[in-house]
C-alpha cells in the first residue's frame, strides 16, 4: 500500500511539472512571450553584464550641438559648406583611417565649389562610404473602374548626388527596425532592396580590403568556379558599383553552398601560423559577414559614448595626430551629442540613461560594425531550443515543488532557479547567447511553487481528514479532531471522569452484532 501511494504521488508531481513546463513553453513561443523576454529578460541580461569594451578599430567622429559654434559655422550641419567635410576627409586620411563612413545625406547640390571639393576628397581618399536613404510608403492599387482594391508597400532609394555616387568607394542603406520605439536589431543585407549590403557591412568590407589577397586565395579554394571572375588585386576592385557587385558575389558563394562556411573556417585555421593576428581576424570577420544571417541582433557595448567618440571640431582643428591615433580605424561620422536628450537621429535602447540621452544613429551603425568585425552579435535561441529549455525547466522545478516537503523543496527550487539564471547570464556574457530568462523565473517558478505547495496542502488536508475519521470510531469527535490537528494538551487527559461500563456474555453475540447495521 505504501509503494502505491509513493507511485501515485510521484505521478502527480510529474503532472505538475508537465503542466508548468507546457504552459511556460506555450507562452514563451507566442508573440507576447517573445516581447516579455525582450523587454524584461534581455534588458536584465544587458544590465547585469554591464559595459564591455568595443573593438578598438571603430571610432565615432561626432557632430554635437556646439560643433557649429566651435567652428564658426551655423548650428545645423545641413547649413555648413561641404568643403568642411572635404577637410575632415583629408585630416582622417593623414591619420591613416582605413574607412570613412558618413551617416549624413548629400543628395541635393549646394554651392558648386564646395560640392566639387567634397567630390574630389571622396574620390582621392578611395575609402569613403556614403549613405543611401530608403523611404517606404503604401501605394494604392485601383481596378479598371477606379475603385481601390488594395495597396502595396513601395520602397524608394535616395542616392547622393551623381558626382558623389561615382567617386564613393561604397554606397549603402542603414534602416533600423524599431520595436515599440526601441532598437534591438539591424540588417546586414537588406532583402527588400535586392539583398543590398547595409552601411556596417560595406564599411567592414572596405576596412578589410587590406586582407583581400588572402581572402581571395581562400575563397577560390572553396569555390573554384569563381577563379578568374574576381579582381586579382585591389586596383581592380573599383568604386561603389564594383564593390557592391563583389560583395554580392561573395554572399552568393556562401548562400549556394551550405558547407562553404565550415570548409572556409578549416582553411582559415590551417593557415593561421602563416598570417599575422590582424589578417586572421579580418578573414574571420569576412567569413561571419558573408556566411551569417542577413538579419541580426545588436550587441550593445554600453550607454552613449562607450564607443570611442571624438568631436568633429577636434579633427578639423588638427588635434595632435598621435593623441587621436586613427591609424587602421574605421571612422563613422554623424550627429551624436552625449549630453542632449533631444538630439536628432536618436534611438531608445536598453542603455538609454536616466538623463534621457539615447544612442545616436551613427553610434548604432558603429556598434553594428563592431559586432560584424568580431562576429559577436547577439545570438537568440531558436524556437526548438526555447521549447526544450522551458519544458525541461518547468518539469524539473514543478516536480521538485510537489514531490519534496516544503522545507526541502522550496530551497531546492530556489537553488535550481538561481543556477539556471547564472548559467543563462554566463552564456550571454561570454558567447552572446540569448536564452529565455524572464519566463522561467517570473512565470514558471512562481507557478511551480503555487501548484506544488497547494498540492501538498491539499494532500495533507485529505490525510488529516482520513485520520480524523478513523479516530472518530474509537474516541469522541472533538478528541479525534484535536489529535489529528495536534491540538490536544497533555493535561487534558489528567482528570477524573465518571462513566458506565456494560459487560455481557451472550451466546452468539459476535455473530449477531456483525449482522447489525
Amino acid at each position: 500500500m505504501g509503494d502505491k501511494t509513493k507511485i501515485y504521488r510521484a505521478a502527480k508531481a510529474l503532472a505538475v511539472g508537465l503542466i508548468t513546463g507546457l504552459l511556460g513553453a506555450l507562452f514563451g513561443l507566442t508573440n507576447l512571450g517573445v516581447e516579455f523576454e525582450r523587454n524584461v529578460g534581455l534588458t536584465w541580461l544587458f544590465n547585469m553584464r554591464g559595459v564591455i569594451s568595443p573593438p578598438p578599430e571603430v571610432v565615432v567622429v561626432a557632430i554635437g550641438g556646439h560643433t557649429g559654434e566651435d567652428l564658426g559655422l551655423p548650428s545645423l550641419p545641413r547649413d555648413w559648406p561641404r568643403s568642411i567635410h572635404a577637410r575632415l576627409i583629408d585630416e582622417l586620411m593623414k591619420q591613416g583611417a582605413s574607412a570613412i563612413v558618413f551617416d549624413m545625406q548629400f543628395d541635393k547640390p549646394k554651392i558648386a565649389a564646395d560640392d566639387r571639393a567634397l567630390v574630389s576628397a571622396v574620390d582621392k581618399a578611395d575609402r569613403v562610404v556614403l549613405i543611401e536613404v530608403v523611404t517606404g510608403r503604401g501605394k494604392p492599387i485601383f481596378d479598371p473602374m477606379g475603385q481601390q482594391t488594395g495597396s502595396v508597400w513601395v520602397e524608394e532609394l535616395i542616392q547622393p548626388m551623381p558626382a558623389l555616387v561615382a567617386s564613393a568607394k561604397g554606397l549603402a542603406t542603414f534602416p533600423l527596425p524599431k520595436i515599440d520605439a526601441a532598437v534591438y536589431e539591424f540588417w546586414v543585407f537588406k532583402e527588400s532592396v535586392g539583398d543590398a549590403p547595409t552601411l556596417p557591412a560595406v564599411a567592414l568590407q572596405i576596412h578589410a580590403l587590406q586582407a583581400y589577397p588572402a581572402w581571395l586565395s581562400l575563397l577560390e579554394q572553396i569555390a573554384p568556379s569563381e577563379r578568374g571572375t574576381l579582381p586579382r588585386s585591389l586596383d581592380g576592385v573599383g568604386k561603389a558599383p564594383q564593390v557592391r557587385a563583389l560583395m554580392a558575389s561573395f554572399r552568393r558563394t556562401f548562400e549556394n553552398d551550405p558547407t562553404a562556411r565550415d570548409r572556409f573556417s578549416a582553411l582559415i585555421e590551417q593557415g593561421a601560423q602563416d598570417r599575422n593576428v590582424d589578417e586572421q581576424k579580418l578573414l574571420q570577420a569576412l567569413r561571419g559577414l558573408y556566411a551569417g544571417d542577413a538579419h541580426r541582433m545588436l550587441n550593445f557595448y554600453g550607454p552613449p559614448g562607450t564607443i570611442r567618440t571624438i568631436p568633429y571640431q577636434a579633427v578639423i582643428n588638427g588635434k595632435d595626430h598621435n593623441q587621436l591615433d586613427l591609424s587602421g580605424k574605421t571612422v563613422f561620422v554623424g550627429f551624436s551629442d552625449l549630453f542632449d536628450p533631444g538630439q536628432p537621429d536618436r534611438f531608445y535602447t536598453v542603455f538609454t540613461g536616466e538623463n534621457g540621452v539615447d544612442l545616436s544613429g551613427v553610434e548604432i551603425a558603429a556598434t553594428a560594425f563592431g559586432n560584424l568585425l568580431t562576429d559577436h552579435s547577439i545570438k537568440p535561441a531558436s524556437g526548438l531550443q526555447i521549447l526544450a529549455l522551458l519544458l525541461t525547466f518547468g518539469v524539473l522545478i514543478g516536480t521538485i515543488a510537489y514531490l519534496l516537503p516544503a522545507m526541502l523543496g522550496v530551497p531546492l527550487a530556489i537553488m535550481l532557479a538561481v543556477a539556471y539564471a547564472a548559467g543563462v547570464q554566463w552564456l550571454f556574457n561570454t558567447e552572446a547567447h540569448w536564452l529565455p530568462l524572464a519566463t522561467p523565473l517570473l512565470a514558471q517558478f512562481p507557478l511551480a511553487l503555487f501548484l506544488g505547495l497547494m498540492g501538498q496542502y491539499l494532500l495533507e488536508r485529505r490525510r488529516g481528514q482520513r485520520m480524523s475519521k478513523a479516530l472518530s470510531y474509537y474516541v469522541p469527535e472533538s478528541v479525534a479532531r484535536d489529535l489529528t490537528n495536534n491540538q490536544s494538551k497533555p493535561d487534558a487527559f489528567n482528570k477524573v471522569v465518571y462513566g458506565t461500563c456494560f459487560a455481557t456474555d451472550m451466546s452468539g453475540f459476535s455473530t449477531i452484532s456483525e449482522q447489525l447495521p
